[in-house]
């Protein structure tokens, strides 16, 4: 048996591919809403008016997050301390003791 091969350069073939993936919303619109697929708006922004692939998108730095955990931390060790001195100073002006019946589980 003689095996059969079609070859396609591969610029056709992407361009073949990229024509139907900018297509795929619109052939998706007339399909009822239970069965559709969402197509996210990063589909229709992938590829420009001439079918060629946009540049990869901006990435966040390293140094992004390690300032928001570095904000989250100071938060929350603000917040501890804060209400550690609160209930410090409502327990030595005798208007919130704990009782030792409130240990109940």
């Amino acid at each position: 048996m003689e095996d059969i091969s079609f070859s396609v350069p591969l610029e056709v073939a992407v361009a073949n591919m990229s024509r139907l993936v900018r297509k795929l919303p619109k052939m998706l619109e007339g399909l009822p809403q239970s069965r559709s697929l969402h197509c996210s708006s990063s589909l229709r922004t992938t590829f420009s008016p001439t079918n060629a692939v946009l540049e990869k998108p901006h990435q966040s730095k390293f140094i992004n997050y390690v300032c928001v955990a570095m904000a989250v931390g100071t938060g929350i060790s603000a917040g501890a301390w804060l209400s550690k001195n609160i209930a410090s100073f409502l327990e030595e002006n005798e208007l919130f003791v704990p009782s030792d019946d409130d240990d109940d589980f």
